[in-house]
């Protein structure tokens, strides 16, 4: 009888450990940032472009193959800023030549950003307007200028 009461208690704690195994607790899933950014990284810059023959600014390197697109031959950089902007924020920077440019990220999603641009020569407005500008892509605005030359600027919104 012994010999069975010890069987017994086996079998009981065999049955025990199978049967109810403790099961791990599961871990919650993780939170994941939003994909869309608070903020809009702005880049502008200003490049004086002239159609006649000359040395180009090698700070502007990396965007030659597209300058050489446009009619002109020769390019110096004149300003470059960064900024970044928060939905509907304004940022103003100072440019060479006393004028003013003013961004607005008036909104911004997945695939793309909308800004508003004003130029200011003085108190001339050179440029108002509004444009959506494709995610971590560039806008150029063109200003033709006096004998061969025109205001290049490139923007580019990164987020």
């Amino acid at each position: 009888m012994n010999r069975l009461l010890r069987l017994g208690a086996l079998m009981l704690a065999l049955a025990a450990n199978t049967g109810a195994q403790a099961q791990p607790t599961p871990t919650p899933a993780p939170v994941m940032p939003s994909p869309l950014s608070a903020h809009v990284d702005v880049s502008v810059m200003v490049v004086l472009a002239s159609e006649g023959a000359g040395e180009s600014d090698p700070r502007l390197s990396a965007w030659m193959p597209l300058l050489r697109s446009t009619p002109f031959q020769s390019f110096q950089m004149l300003d470059a800023h960064e900024l970044r902007i928060a939905d509907t924020e304004e940022q103003g920077v100072g440019l060479s030549g006393g004028r003013r440019i003013r961004v607005q990220l008036l909104q911004h999603d997945l695939s793309q950003a909308r800004l508003k641009i004003e130029l200011m020569n003085g108190d001339e407005k050179m440029v108002d307007s509004t444009v959506t500008i494709a995610r971590n892509k560039s806008f150029f605005l063109v200003i033709r200028g006096e004998s061969g030359t025109a205001l290049l600027l490139p923007i580019v919104v990164r987020y």
